[in-house]
């Protein structure tokens, strides 16, 4: 197994985990957008799929209708995916809870087959009742609507579901209000790519930029960040660990950057392909998390 870098932190990290258990494992191997490579992302099908494939981690985006349901959708706008024009907070749920992702799929992927459940959109409370408490949630807000982190947790509350939740976000506000919601929640800090800055970054800049986001995570005492695979290093990774934050991957595109994100120390990785990254984890010498 490897060895993760930065245990001089982990007593530190322990404090900050808040709800979300603790146990000592190997690599979080987590269903993004459900096995979404596989079914329609963000459907009861991607999530049935995922689990199917032996995950136990599903990663999930929600936003607020108009008339205040948790939807689980990614996307800005859901002409792409759905056919409708305009966002999901322009229309009431009885208008979106008939938009079937299935068509977009099988144009996006011609060789896959039919999914199998449900690929209309859904609601949070219908994931969270239709899978319990069997695998763990990382629940990303999209947006910046002040409504949505109290929104969202109220239905995991409603559920009994808190210590099987961590919410993500890109935007550090959505994650203050969603620890004022609820105190104590896990939280995770999703980091956005480098090449999203207004200006380059030589390499040392981009390091001392991650270590300054790092620094305002510890100091919230958020749990996590999220980062970028083929961005991490394992000097990084040790310089969160050692002050008591955790790292795990995103934009996790094939098997070489999951192997990146696993050699730099990450505890763990979105992929659209779980069953697959699980396959590989047993075979390379890491048990799957």
């Amino acid at each position: 197994m490897t060895k993760r870098p930065g245990t001089a932190g982990a007593a530190v990290a322990l404090v900050v985990l808040g709800l979300w258990a603790s146990e000592a494992r190997a690599f979080d191997v987590i269903a993004h957008r459900g096995a979404s490579a596989h079914a329609p992302e963000n459907t009861l099908a991607a999530f049935q799929a995922a689990i199917a494939q032996g995950a136990e981690h599903l990663e999930l985006d929600v936003q607020l209708s108009r008339d205040g349901e948790v939807v689980v959708f990614h996307d800005r706008d859901l002409r792409e995916k759905t056919g409708v024009s305009g966002a999901v907070g322009d229309h009431p749920w009885s208008v979106l809870r008939g938009l079937d992702l299935a068509p977009w799929f099988h144009r996006a992927h011609p060789t896959a087959p039919p999914a199998r459940g449900a690929t209309t959109l859904a609601r949070l409370d219908e994931v969270l009742a239709r899978f319990g408490a069997a695998p763990r949630y990382h629940v990303e807000l999209k947006g910046s609507s002040p409504a949505l982190p109290e929104r969202a947790i109220g239905v995991v509350r409603g559920h009994a579901l808190l210590e099987r939740v961590r919410i993500t976000s890109f935007q550090l506000e959505q994650l203050l209000r969603a620890r004022g919601a609820q105190a104590g929640l896990s939280l995770c800090w999703l980091l956005p790519r480098t090449s999203k800055m207004p200006v380059d970054l030589d390499p040392s800049e981009r390091h001392a930029w991650r270590r300054e986001q790092i620094g305002r995570a510890r100091d919230h005492s958020i749990a996590q960040v999220g980062i970028p695979a083929l961005e991490l290093d394992r000097a990084l990774v040790r310089y969160a660990n050692d002050r008591g934050v955790d790292v795990r991957a995103w934009r996790v595109a094939d098997l070489t950057a999951l192997a990146a994100a696993r050699d730099a120390g990450a505890s763990g990785a979105t992929v659209d392909w779980p069953g697959r990254a699980l396959e590989w984890l047993a075979t390379s010498g890491d048990a799957p998390r």
